[in-house]
């Protein structure tokens, strides 16, 4: 038997191999389950089969007994020379989210903010999490993506978050617990069936276990068979998109989207929401805005939610992540000596040197005007003759209304030296033997 111990033994198998040397941040409550994943880790450490270890726990203030929970942490750790970093939170901030969602949503952002760049998060969820999970997720009318529950390694936060007790039942932590003689703390409200895990744990798989002893385990590896059909839905995912992308960057080709049966749309865009790191609308919603794409050619429907938009224009789709709203009227007095600060507009501007391009030096010394489009401007534009209407132009190359509506004008006078990120009025640009001025956008923070 190895000399670190069975259980242990098997946790590096869970691990893709390239990553068993990264350093390894474990969410440590102090609660039975990660305190007997702390003592497998670091004996793994010590020996060279894991990476450093170091850990975090995050104090949410929610139970009376928080305070001591945390010095329990501490001298823990500090028996064992393991780093410990303590971070309270105030859960109650996400009170809508009910009690449950607030400490676990408090908890990931306090993760997010430690984990290293290529650190792993690792945190104890076991076999019964997962069954749980299942369950829950059933309840709320879940596909596959949501019943395939919690995966066992995935990247997270420019790291990545390792589960490698999934397979394990709680029965047989608290059988390592008893082996090593661990102590730990107990948290009164996980057991509380006014809590909807709390009612799971403490009654429902209770009572699926007297009619089925496996209903745990049978529960997990459905979990794992519903990951299975989700990466085939992703793979069809996949390759509808490279079907139907329009020739606008990030944009579908409505045409070709219509092509396809409804469940394989109603796929491609959780899929394609998925991608851009949003949690898709309800799947009523996504149906009926479909519909409206169908029922007229030259609609332009739109559907918006917390995580963005979708929006159609010249039969092609987009998606709009949240944006702050511009204010109706903007005009601002710019030398470019030092970078414009928009912070209604969450931007700055600023100024570089570029060879055969940009506006004459000249043009920024006497100063410009920074503004939104106001109606009527017009340009002249090198390879066309005569005054360019900007409505043309906006309308000739395509530009969705929505951006047309967040464009940043520099004016000089009553012209329009440039539309930033599109165009410039001929009269104030360098030429090809002249170093000019580019104005660049960059997102504040």
């Amino acid at each position: 038997m190895s000399p670190i111990g069975p259980l242990a033994d098997t946790l590096p198998s869970t691990l893709p191999a390239a990553l068993r040397r990264a350093p390894l941040l474990l969410g440590f409550s102090g609660g039975l389950d990660s305190t007997v994943l702390l003592h497998l880790l670091l004996a793994l450490s010590r020996v060279g089969r894991l990476g450093e270890l170091r850990a975090v726990h995050v104090h949410h203030g929610l139970q009376a007994q928080a305070d001591a929970w945390q010095r329990h942490c501490e001298q823990v750790c500090t028996d064992l020379g393991v780093p410990l970093h303590c971070l309270r939170v105030d859960g109650r901030a996400e009170a809508k989210r009910g009690p449950e969602g607030a400490a676990r949503e408090a908890r990931r952002r306090a993760f997010a903010q430690l984990l290293r760049p290529g650190e792993i998060l690792v945190t104890a969820h076991h076999r019964g999490d997962q069954a749980e999970t299942v369950l829950l997720q059933l309840l709320r009318g879940a596909g596959a993506a949501g019943l395939s529950a919690m995966p066992g390694c995935q990247p997270w936060a420019g790291g990545w978050h390792w589960r490698p007790l999934l397979d394990v039942p709680r029965e047989r932590l608290r059988e390592e617990a008893c082996t090593r003689g661990l102590t730990h703390v107990e948290d009164p409200s996980n057991p509380d069936p006014r809590y909807a895990r709390g009612l799971l744990r403490s009654a429902v798989l209770p009572a699926l276990r007297t009619h089925w002893p496996e209903a745990e385990a049978t529960l997990a590896r459905a979990a794992r068979q519903f990951a299975q059909t989700q990466r085939l839905l992703d793979d069809l995912a996949r390759l509808d998109r490279q079907a139907v992308s329009a020739q606008t960057p990030g944009g579908l080709d409505i045409r070709a989207l219509g092509r396809l049966p409804v469940h394989r749309r109603l796929n491609l865009l959780r899929y394609w929401l998925a991608e851009a790191g949003v949690e898709p609308p309800p799947r009523r919603r996504l149906e009926s805005f479909l519909t409206q794409i169908d029922a007229r050619a030259d609609a332009a429907p739109s559907l918006s939610w917390t995580g963005g938009s979708l929006r159609r224009y010249r039969d092609v789709l987009y998606f709009l992540l949240p944006q702050l709203p511009w204010p109706d009227a903007l005009s601002c007095h710019w030398q470019g000596y030092e970078p414009l600060v928009l912070p209604e507009l969450g931007l700055a501007l600023h100024l570089r040197e570029a060879p055969g391009e940009g506006l004459r030096h000249a043009v920024l010394a006497q100063g410009v005007r920074v503004t939104r489009r106001e109606g009527g401007e017009g340009m002249y534009l090198a390879g066309r003759t005569g005054r360019q209407s900007l409505k043309k132009l906006l309308q000739e190359s395509a530009i969705p209304p929505w951006e047309r509506d967040r464009l940043l004008l520099l004016r000089v006078g009553n012209d329009t030296a440039e539309v930033l990120g599109l165009w410039r009025d001929r009269r104030y640009t360098v030429g090809a033997n002249e170093t000019g001025l580019v104005v660049e956008r960059r997102p504040l923070g």
